[in-house]
């Protein structure tokens, strides 16, 4: 559901207004926030629903447990992509690499004193994670408020709540296309090199019409206040999306 951010960032940038940059930052932590809160009772419910799929009461016990004390993360990770987004649209990439060094050998250390030497096992393995995602979240927000971005971040504002209808709607169809990707890099290996040789290169002119479609309103010499209306991009996207599996399976069955 982040994913749009990455669209507007880049058109912002390159029209010359990275003062939206800060609010499409904060819609982006509204939609995920929200989403997270909607994907919470998978992870608070993950025992019994490990058991409805047949797997070992022994396994969805200690799965269950893990799930549960990893919500945390849900919503670190909630805080963490559009802020990812943000740098990269500006080319930050080398200040966002070091904090994050930064944190992993942090993780490594509390995850050997935590599980490895007190023997917290599990749920131990499961805060560590928690307090590595907000020490890593923690750190990449005061580098965002301290000044980095005079122009970019003007601090909080109350334009992070409007307009979010149009931003949705580009995060869906955004959203659906991974989905899509990611589908198909699950199924591509179960079938013929030939049939992925031949989808693959579909998949790739279509990948490449939709970046298109959803970067050219950046070459247009100017960005709106807010987005634009995305009704064009997500009949493009989704229909692609739909022709790609429908194809994919129609080759699969011309194979078999």
């Amino acid at each position: 559901m982040g994913s749009a951010l990455e669209t507007l960032c880049g058109q912002a940038v390159g029209a010359g207004q990275p003062r939206m940059l800060g609010v499409y930052l904060q819609r982006s932590w509204v939609i995920c926030l929200a989403t997270s809160l909607a994907l919470l009772p998978l992870y608070l419910l993950a025992s019994p629903a490990l058991r409805l799929l047949r797997q070992s009461a022994a396994i969805s016990s200690v799965a269950g447990r893990y799930a549960r004390w990893c919500a945390p993360q849900l919503f670190a990770y909630a805080v963490n992509f559009p802020m990812q987004k943000f740098y990269q649209a500006q080319s930050r990439v080398w200040a966002v690499t070091a904090i994050s060094a930064a944190a992993l050998a942090a993780h490594a250390l509390l995850n050997w004193l935590v599980v490895a030497r007190l023997g917290h096992g599990v749920v131990g393995a499961a805060l560590v994670g928690d307090v590595s995602w907000w020490l890593l979240n923690a750190a990449q927000l005061a580098y965002l408020v301290g000044g980095s971005y005079p122009e970019a971040w003007s601090g909080f504002s109350r334009k992070a709540f409007t307009s979010l209808g149009g931003f949705v709607k580009l995060s869906l169809s955004s959203a659906v296309m991974l989905w899509f990707v990611a589908l198909y890099m699950q199924f591509k290996f179960h079938f013929t090199v030939k049939i992925s040789k031949i989808f693959f290169s579909w998949m790739n002119w279509c990948l490449k019409l939709g970046d298109v479609v959803l970067h050219s309103s950046a070459d247009s010499g100017g960005l709106p206040e807010e987005p634009r209306d995305s009704s064009w991009c997500d009949f493009n996207m989704v229909s692609t999306s739909i022709s790609n599996v429908l194809i994919f399976l129609y080759l699969a069955t011309i194979e078999h």
